[in-house]
C-alpha cells in the first residue's frame, strides 16, 4: 500500500468548525453564561454553510459545552457546573398555594420548599427577577442560569385571591418543561394540570389520586408523630388525644375582596388532608405503647383565632376523668394555645404538634423539613424529564420529634 493511500483524508468541515468554536469558548472569547452570537453572524465569521455549522453546534451540544435555550439563544455552559440535563434548556414550574413575594422566599413553609427545590437544580446563587404585580393577576418571581442550562419560575395567586392555586392559563402559557406542585391538594386542578401533558411531582400532596400520572411527596408523619406519643407516654401522660386541622375552604370565586374572602373562610371550613396521615401515625403510637384510643379524643379544630380558644376552653372544662392529659395536634400553635388555655385554669397539660420552625415554645415541635421536601421533589422531577417511562414514586420525607425546641 503506497504512503499517500494511507494518508488520512481531511477533517468533515463540521468538525473542523467544531474546533475553532472550541478554541474561542477555550480562550475566553465567550465566557461560561456568554450567549453566542446568532447563527447567522457565526456561520460568516466561520465562512462555512448554515448546515455545516449547525452539526458543528450540534456536536458541542452533545458534549455538553454549549447549550440552547427555546427562544433565546445558545450559551456556553459552565462544565465546573454543567446543565441539568446535557444539550437542553430546562424551564421549570414552581406552583405555589398562596401568593409569590420575595419576602416569602426566605421565610415560611413554601419559601422552604422552594429554597430546596432551588438548591437541586443549582439555581440558589442565582438573583431573582420579581415583575410588577398587577392588580388581579398572578404573582410570580423567575430565576435563570443560562450556563447550568435552567430557569425556574415561582408562580403563585394573586395578592386577593384565595383560590389556593394559580390560574391554569398562567400554567398553560408558562411553557414549562416539568412542574412542582406546592401545598396545593385541589384535585380537580390538578387533573387539568396533568391534561396539559405537563411531567409534575405533588409536594406537600398526601392523597393516594395520580398514582400513576405523577410522583408525589409528602410528609411522612410516622416517624415524628409515634415518637411525640412515646415521649408523652414517658412523660405519664395515658389520656393523648388527637387534634386534627380545620382549614379555610378554596374561595369560590377570583378576585374576592379581603373582607369577603376573610368571611367566606370564616363560614366554610375543611379537614386538612394531612391530618388524616397524622392521625393514622398517632393511633399507631399509641397502640405501641399499649394506651387505648378513643373516638371521643379524637377531634378538629382551627389552627389559630377564637374557635381554637374556645375549643381548648371546653376541653378544660370536662370532668378531670376525661380531660385530656397531653394533647398531640396537627400543628404546634393549635397545642401552645391548649397549653395555656389549660395553664390559664391552673391545670397541667403536655403538648406536640408539628411545625417547619425550631423556635423555643411550650410544646414539643414535630419538624417538617419543608427544605428537604423541595430538593426531593426537584431531583424527582429531573429523573422524570431524564428517564419518562420510569414507574411513578411516592416519597415520604421523615418528619422529626425536636427535644430541644
Amino acid at each position: 500500500m503506497s504512503t499517500a493511500a494511507a494518508r488520512p483524508g481531511p477533517r468533515p468541515k463540521h468538525l473542523q468548525a467544531r474546533s475553532r468554536l472550541l478554541a474561542c469558548i477555550d480562550d475566553g472569547t465567550w465566557a461560561p453564561g456568554v450567549r453566542l452570537p446568532p447563527e447567522s453572524e457565526l456561520h460568516k465569521h466561520l465562512r462555512v454553510g448554515r448546515q455545516t455549522l449547525l452539526k458543528a453546534l450540534d456536536e458541542l451540544v452533545r458534549e455538553g459545552v454549549i447549550v440552547r435555550r427555546r427562544g433565546s439563544g445558545t450559551y456556553v455552559a459552565d462544565r465546573k457546573q454543567p446543565p441539568l440535563i446535557r444539550g437542553r434548556h430546562l424551564r421549570l414550574g414552581l406552583l405555589w398555594k398562596s401568593s409569590v413575594l420575595p419576602e416569602r422566599i426566605g421565610a415560611g413553609f413554601f419559601g422552604a420548599m422552594t429554597r430546596g427545590a432551588l438548591r437541586a437544580w443549582g439555581l440558589d446563587d442565582t438573583e431573582p427577577d420579581w415583575p410588577a404585580v398587577k392588580h388581579g393577576r398572578p404573582t410570580r418571581g423567575r430565576w435563570n442560569a443560562s450556563a447550568r442550562g435552567a430557569s425556574a419560575e415561582c408562580l403563585g395567586e394573586a395578592l386577593v385571591h384565595g383560590m389556593l392555586r394559580p390560574p391554569l392559563a398562567a400554567v398553560r402559557s408558562g411553557k414549562f418543561d416539568g412542574v412542582l406542585t406546592l401545598g396545593i391538594v385541589d384535585d380537580a386542578w390538578i387533573e387539568k394540570v396533568l391534561a396539559l401533558g405537563l411531567p409534575a411531582v405533588l409536594v406537600d400532596y398526601p392523597g393516594d389520586r395520580f398514582t400513576d400520572r405523577a410522583d408525589r411527596v409528602y410528609a411522612d408523619a410516622l416517624p415524628g408523630y409515634r415518637a411525640a406519643v412515646a415521649h408523652l407516654a414517658k412523660q405519664g401522660a395515658r389520656r393523648i388525644h388527637f387534634i386534627g386541622g380545620l382549614v379555610g375552604a378554596p374561595a369560590p370565586y377570583a378576585l374576592m375582596t379581603s373582607a369577603e374572602l376573610a368571611d367566606f373562610r370564616k363560614r366554610h371550613t375543611m379537614l386538612d388532608p394531612d391530618s388524616i396521615l397524622r392521625q393514622h401515625a398517632y393511633r399507631v403510637g399509641m397502640q405501641d405503647c399499649g394506651l387505648p384510643v378513643r373516638e371521643e379524643w379524637m377531634a378538629q379544630a382551627r389552627a389559630s383565632g377564637r374557635e381554637l380558644e374556645e375549643f381548648a376552653h371546653g376541653l378544660a372544662a370536662q370532668a378531670e376523668d376525661r380531660r385530656p392529659e397531653a394533647v398531640v395536634c396537627f400543628t404546634r400553635e393549635q397545642a401552645n394555645v391548649l397549653i395555656r388555655v389549660f395553664a390559664d385554669r391552673g391545670l397541667k397539660l403536655l403538648g406536640a404538634g408539628a411545625t417547619d420552625r425550631t423556635n423555643e415554645a411550650s410544646a414539643l415541635g414535630i419538624h417538617v423539613d419543608g427544605e428537604k421536601l423541595g430538593e426531593t421533589a426537584a431531583t424527582l422531577l429531573l429523573a422524570r424529564l431524564q428517564q419518562p417511562e420510569r414507574p411513578y414514586l411516592r416519597v415520604g420525607v421523615p418528619m422529626k420529634l425536636v427535644l430541644d425546641s
